[in-house]
């Protein structure tokens, strides 16, 4: 019988979820975090269920070819990253095997054979991330900024290595400033959390010149009884005051801005308030060559690289389709939906093809960058449209509206597709339908439905997120006929 605390050896047999690797212990299964499929080690056992146990690599007996020596020196105990243990090309591997098992087991499907994964070169597999997201913890002596353990509680780091190194001297800087602004209390015990500044936001930004820049963005939180315009001021006033040295810390930082978040208020919910310190209201992406603008507090994707895969693959997916070469086509440019469209990121060079596009989205801001970047471009066939494609009878109403589209892109959060918006999906029946996801999971479940009136046509994996079991997917389905 398994008990927790338990040293022992074990053979780890394969791979499963997450990457974890599994052995066995009198027929039990002992899901193994750090473990690489074929070698020999020894494992703490953390915790006991019914079916399985969670344990953890203490020491490598025989090392396995794939494991290599992590490069971070929080990787033991950071949540961060699940694989810097594994060589990348072991890692794309891993990715392949993991979501064509999740296709057949989760979706009953067969993916189309030797379907392509699109990884950065191994040099670029660190460095890579756009946005970082610190959370503000107590090393008994100074507050540092922090990500979360693998226990889900938070820990200080000195750099994380997924993005550039001055986005964690910022973050850094910023909580020394305001700890000598008077702002952040002094620390207490080790672990402990300030009472206001929830979390530090660093994210990139394309500066005037082309060059790489970066912005901040605080975090806030009323206590109990606490007004906010008071706090807001507090710290709009410590930041302004703290400015030069934050730009004498990391001279690339563009911008400051406080984010107060939500809450109850008489009326309901109360909405969260932007006020920005220094630099302008949003970001700079540059993807593919088109200048984006994405707002300070919205989605955007934190590898542009990558990113910049994605939406060349779209293009050639839906242009070779949809706009074939010395034909006229009849009504004219062909109408696209884009939902969950954001900024615009998929829908501007789509338009600037030759579509008409329609893009959809429930964040505000994120729909008004689309537009200023539309302007900006001179793109005049995108269009953009806040509605909350969850409700039922969402898209039927944008249908009627606008007509049928001969080819919808989605690009849901990691959820996936709500059932009511797949089940409007189905009904609408468009042609053709590219599905952009970031679980295979969800992704999985949702292909299954679709797959009874659609055929999955091309799957391509795009590796947005070395080191970590993460995998960008994008699937073109086609509508069976008869």
């Amino acid at each position: 019988m398994l008990e927790p605390g338990a040293v022992l050896p074990v053979r780890v047999e394969r791979f499963a979820a997450l990457g974890r690797g599994v052995a066995r212990v009198d027929g039990q299964a002992l899901l193994v975090r750090r473990g690489v499929a074929g070698e020999a080690v020894r494992v703490r056992v953390e915790r006991v269920h019914a079916k399985y146990a969670l344990a953890r690599v203490v020491s490598v007996e025989q090392a396995a070819a794939d494991r290599v020596e992590p490069p971070c020196p929080h990787f033991d105990t950071c949540g961060g990253c699940d694989w810097q243990h594994l060589s990348m090309p072991a890692q794309a591997a891993l990715k392949r095997t993991v979501l064509n098992e999740q296709l057949a087991r989760i979706g009953g499907l067969q993916p189309p054979e030797d379907w392509l994964l699109e990884s950065a070169p191994p040099e670029d597999s660190l460095a890579y991330r756009d946005k970082l997201e610190f959370v503000p913890v107590s090393d008994g002596a100074a507050w540092r900024p922090g990500l979360h353990g693998e226990e889900g509680f938070a820990m200080p780091i000195g750099e994380c290595l997924l993005a550039p190194p001055y986005y964690s001297t910022l973050a850094l800087a910023a909580l020394e400033n305001l700890t000598d602004a008077g702002v952040l209390p002094p620390p207490s015990a080790a672990g402990s959390a300030p009472p206001n500044l929830i979390r530090l936001t660093v994210q990139g930004t394309e500066k005037s010149d082309g060059s790489p820049g970066v912005s901040l963005l605080l975090h806030l939180k009323a206590g109990p009884g606490e007004k906010p315009a008071p706090l807001l001021r507090r710290y709009a006033e410590a930041v302004s005051a703290s400015w030069p040295g934050l730009r004498a810390a990391v001279p690339q930082t563009e911008g400051v801005a406080l984010l107060m978040g939500g809450g109850e208020s008489r009326g309901g919910r109360r909405k969260p308030r932007l006020e920005v310190v220094r630099g302008g209201n949003l970001l700079r992406k540059r993807v593919a060559g088109w200048l984006y603008g994405a707002p300070l507090n919205g989605f955007f994707q934190v590898n542009l690289a990558m990113a910049s895969r994605i939406t060349a693959h779209l293009a050639e997916v839906l242009e070779s389709r949809l706009l074939p070469p010395g034909k006229d086509l009849p009504g004219g440019a062909p109408l696209l939906f884009d939902l969950y469209g954001g900024a615009g990121l998929f829908a501007l060079p789509l338009a600037a093809s030759g579509f008409r596009v329609l893009c959809v989205d429930s964040d505000k801001w994120a729909l008004r960058a689309g537009e200023d970047t539309a302007r900006a471009t001179g793109v005049e066939r995108c269009r953009f449209h806040r509605r909350n494609l969850e409700n039922p009878g969402a898209l039927a109403a944008l249908i009627r509206r606008e007509g049928a589209p001969a080819a919808m892109i989605v690009d849901p959060p990691r959820r996936g597709l709500a059932p009511s918006l797949l089940a409007d999906i189905l009904q609408a029946s468009p042609p053709l339908l590219v599905y952009v996801s970031c679980d295979g999971g969800t992704f999985a479940r949702d292909a299954a439905r679709l797959c009874e009136s659609y055929r999955m046509t091309s799957l391509r994996g795009f590796d947005l997120f070395p080191h970590t079991h993460h995998l960008e997917i994008a699937a073109v389905f086609e509508r069976r006929e008869g």
